[in-house]
């Protein structure tokens, strides 16, 4: 036979089934919330690389817009760096560069949707580096110099 189900259980099933609701809403909105940034902020990098200007992207200046222009060249690239400890959380960082060692990384802000899901530019800063080998070793040998083949020699 079957038992009839008492109103206990129909109260007890609501509420389990009201509170997996709210826990899949809200399971890890933080980090949804992280990864959607960090996507739209690749997309403003990617728009600057492409046309110099962005439309979700406030606070752009004559000399920012200037700097930019002289590290596109050649052939640029774009990484969205990981945030820093003394950054706000709602702040990401993007990088812009070349293969010359030039590169701009620019702190924006994130409006949210009270801005329209635009980004502000807060600061920037310029990193030039010349182009040589890392920790100042020694350079490639130009030319069909014959230095430098063959295995090293055991003093």
């Amino acid at each position: 036979m079957h038992k009839p189900v008492s109103a206990w259980h129909v109260l007890a099933l609501m509420a389990l089934g009201v509170a997996a609701w709210f826990g899949a809403i809200f399971y890890d909105t933080a980090g949804l919330q992280v990864d959607a940034r960090r996507c739209r902020a690749e997309s403003v990098g990617r728009e600057l690389i492409h046309t110099m200007n962005s439309t979700n992207l406030d606070g752009i200046t004559k000399e920012f817009t200037a700097d930019l222009a002289s590290i596109l060249e050649p052939h640029p690239w774009m990484h969205v760096d990981p945030p820093r400890r003394e950054d706000r959380k709602n702040y990401v960082r993007v990088r812009i560069g070349n293969y010359l060692g030039q590169a701009l990384v620019m702190l924006l802000q994130d409006k949210g949707w009270w801005g329209g899901y635009r980004f502000r530019l807060l600061s920037y800063e310029r990193i030039t580096q010349p182009v040589a080998p890392p920790n100042g070793g020694p350079t490639r040998p130009s030319g069909h110099s014959a230095v430098g083949t063959g295995p090293p020699s055991v003093s």
